[in-house]
């Protein structure tokens, strides 16, 4: 009587996944061990931020693909897989946030009515006349520095725009202007564009949507 042969066992994967996630994570502490070299505050660190999430998360769904049928081999891919999305991912996009926050990706405009939050819209009835805040944030300059204020209102005639001379302030410095709907406006929608542009080139630009209610006259 001849016996059995025992029958075989499930291939164990987790030790493999395992040693492809610790794969992944190793490739992005590299790769931000690499861009923490980097001397420019700006330049390179969104390529930085991005390149480890697109290398370990397109590239480790590629290995696995061409290894579907070997799974020791898949549960290393399914493991680059998942080191892509944490950390990679995760802390990728936390310094793609800190770099807005620093300037980096660009200022932006706030515009206020009376002290309170933020808003990109409002809406005036014809005749009536708004005061409003405009402030540029976000831009990485060194402190007390000078922008150039620019503004355009599109289109003209119907609403009109008031703002101090000169045409110069400060990051994060509220100026104050205002804007007056003609008695006989239209029923029409006005962009109002304030840009501020620091020395070197770097700028903050926002739009304002003004909605004029010609029936509140």
């Amino acid at each position: 009587m001849t016996a059995t042969p025992p029958a075989p066992t499930a291939p164990r994967t987790l030790p493999t996944f395992l040693m492809g996630f610790a794969l992944g994570v190793a490739v992005f502490l590299l790769i931000r061990l690499l861009g923490g070299l980097n001397p420019d505050l700006c330049r390179g660190r969104t390529t930085t931020a991005l390149l480890a999430p697109l290398l370990l998360g397109p590239g480790g769904l590629g290995f696995t693909a061409t290894v579907w049928n070997r799974p020791r081999w898949r549960a290393v891919g399914l493991g680059v897989v998942v080191a892509s999305l944490f950390p990679a991912l995760f802390f990728s996009a936390r310094d793609l946030s800190s770099l807005r926050g620093a300037g980096c990706a660009g200022g932006y405009v706030v515009y206020a009515e009376g002290g309170g939050r933020g808003t990109g819209e409002i809406t005036m009835r014809a005749g009536e006349t708004r005061t409003l805040t405009v402030r540029a944030s976000g831009l990485n300059v060194p402190a007390g520095t000078l922008l150039t204020r620019a503004e355009r209102l599109t289109p003209g005639g119907d609403v009109t725009l008031n703002t101090p001379a000169p045409g110069r302030t400060r990051p994060n410095e509220p100026l104050t202007f205002t804007l007056r709907a003609a008695p006989n406006a239209q029923l029409q929608t006005h962009t109002l564009t304030f840009t501020f542009t620091a020395p070197g080139g770097r700028a903050a630009t926002g739009d304002l949507t003004v909605n004029v209610d010609a029936a509140g006259r």
